[in-house]
């Protein structure tokens, strides 16, 4: 049984207070961590979860952050971040809102539509690291893998130090079968 005050606190449980948005929209992702800080894998709000995954992916806490997407990757879970997703977008038109929102798409297996949100953030900031990442799995996803590899390498060299975006390189080398070279210096 549903009630009203069930459904209010299911809603209230997805909103996200002003300081985590400030934080996401200066990309400031030690700060979205730490004002997640009690955010696990348990939390109720799938949106609070999928936001500090994308941080702990940002600071290459990698482990954490694919804990943190499994944990949120039911059907229901995924549109419910769409859904804030696309309402973070529609207020804030930055690279990260539409990154968000590319990635609610993606989840969702919304390939196409996901290119066109993560295509509309790099309009607004060309080398968004976490976008081109995204976009890069996205068309990898899709089979075009030359493309993939584009976004990739435009992700290491907007943030070398980001982990993923080697990693996903390396993926593409094997799946390419471009030689061991290019995937070991990917992986290292």
């Amino acid at each position: 049984i549903t009630t009203k005050s069930s459904v209010v606190n299911a809603q209230s449980a997805q909103e996200v207070n002003a300081h985590v948005k400030d934080a996401i929209l200066a990309e400031d992702w030690t700060k979205v961590a730490s004002l997640l800080s009690t955010v696990d894998t348990q939390t109720t709000s799938s949106v609070h979860r999928l936001i500090k995954g994308h941080a702990c992916l940002a600071l290459n806490q990698n482990n954490e952050s694919l804990c943190l997407f499994l944990s949120a990757s039911a059907e229901d879970e995924l549109k419910i971040w769409l859904e804030w997703a696309q309402q973070f977008a529609n207020d804030k038109k930055t690279a990260v809102s539409y990154y968000f929102k590319g990635d609610a798409l993606a989840r969702l297996g919304q390939w196409d539509s996901a290119i066109t949100e993560f295509t509309n953030a790099l309009a607004i900031k060309t080398l968004h690291y976490l976008t081109l990442n995204a976009r890069g799995v996205a068309y990898a996803k899709m089979g075009q893998l030359g493309t993939a590899r584009q976004d990739f390498d435009n992700a290491v060299t907007a943030n070398r130090s980001f982990a993923d975006a080697h990693a996903n390189l390396g993926a593409r080398f094997i799946q390419m079968k471009d030689g061991i070279d290019g995937a070991q210096k990917a992986f290292e």
